[in-house]
């Protein structure tokens, strides 16, 4: 049954539901939220204006991890945006972020537009890295799912990818 249909004045590109809280991106003005009946802007969430979001994780209390698709990863701290980690920030904006998703074990899984797949920690600290050659057939990751048994299965642009068989050793 359709409660509500909203429209929005400006188009939404992704959406996220995130710690009971449904986020909207949308390019013209940036990361909002739904509240109640209507799209809000999130706390300086214009900062995000002209942006592709790619994910967001919830790390505890008010921190938020948000991935963008060419502008690299920010750290929300219930205030500020900060990038995530100055070292390893520019890689994940040249490589494209198309994909995030925090595996069980903790750490967060990045699937990019151009560089494959890389498992990092929630400080951003680069654990592995996968690409075309080094355990996958494609440097394209489109989708990111971890089933029950802790395997990641990728979605690239022309197939699909399981860690368990050829690169189940390495995916930790």
């Amino acid at each position: 049954q359709l409660l509500k249909v909203i429209d929005p004045v400006f188009p939404p590109e992704n959406f996220y539901f995130v710690n009971h809280i449904l986020y909207v991106n949308q390019i013209d003005v940036g990361l909002a939220y739904l509240d109640q009946d209507s799209l809000k802007l999130f706390h300086n969430g214009d900062f995000f204006q002209g942006k592709t979001i790619a994910g967001i994780i919830p790390l505890g209390g008010d921190q938020l991890w948000i991935a963008t698709l060419n502008h690299g990863i920010f750290i929300y701290d219930g205030i500020n945006y900060q990038p995530l980690n100055s070292l390893n920030n520019p890689r994940f904006i040249e490589a494209g972020i198309n994909q995030i998703l925090r595996m069980s074990n903790g750490n967060i899984a990045i699937g990019t537009q151009n560089n494959g797949l890389y498992i990092v920690n929630k400080e951003g600290d680069i654990l592995q890295h996968l690409n075309k050659g080094k355990g996958l057939n494609n440097r394209t990751i489109l989708a990111i799912h971890e089933d029950v048994l802790g395997n990641l299965w990728l979605g690239h642009n022309n197939g699909i990818t399981n860690n368990s068989t050829q690169t189940r050793t390495i995916i930790t």
